[in-house]
């Protein structure tokens, strides 16, 4: 018995549906419309005379669902720093800060930039090492992770 093409491609097609027919990965939210966020981190020196250093790693939700990060570094002396990235408010956006030598303290700052209004903010002492700051708008609720 010969089959004709027509069956095949047809197989295939309806494979090709029910393989596609979950969660939409591709699937775009358009951000624009989100209001603008800053997560402003401030760096206080162990010793104000010596040299400090630290990264930073901003992160936020893309509209594909994916964490995309933002990296800082600093390397100076000035007696406190400021560093700051602009995120959309939308699902999980925060910081990771590793400090690397002679940071003492820090301050989290999460504000709307349109009405300058904090969000969130929490002051951290002795840090030693990696510590992760997130807050999900959905939840409205930030999470602390320090290792």
């Amino acid at each position: 018995m010969i089959k004709s093409p027509h069956f095949i491609f047809i197989f295939l097609f309806a494979g090709l549906l029910i393989s596609c027919s979950g969660d939409n990965l591709y699937e775009f939210k358009e951000l624009t419309r989100k209001k603008d966020i800053i997560i402003e981190v401030i760096v206080i020196p162990e010793d104000g005379n010596e040299e400090y250093d630290f990264q930073a790693v901003f992160f936020q939700t893309d509209g594909y669902g994916e964490r995309v990060n933002k990296s800082v570094g600093y390397n100076g002396s000035e007696e406190i720093k400021v560093v700051s990235g602009a995120v959309k408010k939308y699902k999980k956006a925060g910081v990771t800060f590793t400090p690397i030598n002679n940071v003492s303290k820090i301050g989290v700052r999460i504000y709307d930039l349109l009405y300058d209004t904090d969000i969130w903010f929490w002051a951290f002492d002795n840090i030693e090492g990696e510590i992760t700051i997130s807050y999900d708008f959905d939840l409205d609720k930030a999470e602390i992770i320090q290792e």
